[in-house]
């Protein structure tokens, strides 16, 4: 499979080059939000029609008659939304979008992190390629962590994935998935195991860490790292622009799928990673993330 994973991605990359052409998107109009970035300012900008090539944590360029500025993207939503990071304000009242920039890097990231997985043999990426056996139970002490503020479908939950080597959690929207989830990696981190937290997009990932943030005291708050990007003023604080990385101070690492694929090799191995709407998530990422697990 993997073989197959890295032609179809190799196939990707060569068709998004022959249809690279010259291209600019109109900002429709921009609004600077609240500032709390050291060293950054972040705009809200509507774009005027949405590409598909554009994706988070990408760099780009806005350019208008007399200003040209770098960026890179946030976050991107459904009704052509856009907020974006930069380093010096916008200054005119008309911007374009430059498209000349290159997505390819990410899916060359994404081939290099599978031929890898393929190489490692990692027994968890065994376990999905053969659908997930149900007999691969596993046994942790965790008979002394409270299930404090949880109903019985949420306890139920945490305990069968503190059973399984690998658990797919199911509930329809307002259950307190997201809050199981922050439970999870609290109780998975007070067993002083390293946590690895994914989600497709940088607004999914921030709702976990705001939940695990109410969890844990100011003193545990050292051992969370969240990687890439965020207009979230709490979650800015536990990112790298706010406080550095260290790889082995760290017990508990926020990312996107996609950052993770290009920061692969700065990321040791996880005693547990959670995919965030994992149900959202291609193969070949899924592979990747489990890659990360021991």
């Amino acid at each position: 499979m993997f073989k197959e994973l890295i032609e179809s991605i190799d196939i990707e990359i060569s068709e998004i080059r022959k249809s690279r052409k010259k291209k600019y998107i109109n900002v429709e109009y921009y609004k600077k939000l609240s500032q709390f970035q050291q060293d950054y300012l972040i705009y809200e900008i509507y774009v005027s029609e949405y590409v598909s090539k554009m994706a988070e944590d990408l760099e780009i360029e806005l350019t208008s008659v007399k200003h040209k500025v770098d960026a890179t993207i946030v976050s991107i939503d459904e009704n052509q939304m856009i907020k974006i990071k930069v380093k010096e304000p916008l200054t005119e009242e008309i911007y374009r979008i430059n498209m000349e920039f290159d997505p390819t890097f990410l899916l060359k990231s994404l081939s290099s992190c599978i031929e890898k997985t393929h190489e490692e043999n990692n027994p968890i990426v065994k376990s999905l390629l053969s659908r997930i056996p149900e007999d691969q139970a596993i046994t942790i002490d965790a008979d002394k962590i409270d299930f404090d503020n949880l109903n019985d479908s949420q306890i139920k939950a945490i305990r069968y994935a503190e059973e399984k080597q690998v658990a797919l959690i199911w509930g329809p929207p307002g259950t307190g998935k997201t809050y199981t989830l922050a439970k999870i990696i609290l109780r998975s981190y007070m067993r002083d195991e390293k946590v690895l937290v994914l989600s497709t997009s940088n607004v999914a990932l921030d709702q976990i860490l705001l939940n695990l943030d109410n969890e844990v005291y100011d003193d545990e708050k050292d051992d969370i790292v969240r990687l890439g990007n965020t207009n979230n003023k709490t979650a800015y604080r536990y990112t790298e622009d706010f406080k550095g990385y260290k790889k082995k101070a760290k017990n508990v690492t926020f990312s996107t799928l996609a950052n993770l694929s290009v920061k692969y090799d700065k990321l040791d191995s996880f005693d547990l990673v959670v995919i965030d709407e994992v149900s959202m998530v291609s193969l070949p990422y899924a592979f990747v993330a489990a890659n990360k697990s021991h």
